[in-house]
């Protein structure tokens, strides 16, 4: 497999930019119903635009091309070392059915690999980067801000008393 670097997209064709991103989900009807009606759930709680925002903020991928570009080098590198090169079938006949679509990657997910090599293989290839759900507890210093970089998803495993945080995710995926 070739290496070098080649055009990459993140998450599509368009320019992302997570700030913006976040200003347009703090303004979607959702997100604005479920900051109406929790107080209403729960008065001792009251959620504003900041608890909002810090939501977003843990949540929303930040991807770079520095990160992206390193971690590929990086994993190019890992791939060969660990298993002696990659071998890649049907990867023509796959961007042909998801042409235009909106797809959902179900890695087994029996190690971090899985996740990692698959967005290795299709950033690579000139596919879209694909946005990676992980726990929080990855959220770590040093690590999270790469993990977030390479299009890391944080979710919190229980929310079921933070109806603004459901709300925020669901309205981000």
């Amino acid at each position: 497999m070739d290496l070098r670097p080649s055009k990459h997209q993140f998450f599509g064709q368009y320019e992302y930019s997570p700030k913006k991103l976040i200003r347009n989900l703090q303004e979607h009807p959702d997100i604005l119903q479920a900051l109406e009606d929790y107080p209403a759930e729960n008065r001792k709680i009251r959620f504003n635009q900041s608890t909002l925002q810090s939501y977003l903020n843990e949540i929303v991928a930040t991807p770079s091309k520095k990160v992206v570009d390193g971690m590929r080098r990086t994993l190019g590198l890992l791939w060969y070392r660990i298993f002696n090169g990659i071998e890649i079938q049907g990867l023509d006949e796959l961007k042909s059915k998801i042409a235009g679509k909106r797809v959902i990657y179900l890695p087994c997910h029996r190690s971090h690999l899985d996740y990692l090599l698959i967005s290795f293989v299709l950033n690579n290839n000139g596919m879209n980067l694909p946005h990676i759900i992980a726990g929080n507890n990855l959220n770590i210093a040093g690590v999270g801000r790469i993990l977030k970089g390479g299009g890391a998803v944080f979710m919190r495993r229980s929310f079921q008393d933070k109806p603004l945080y459901g709300a925020a995710l669901r309205t981000y995926l």
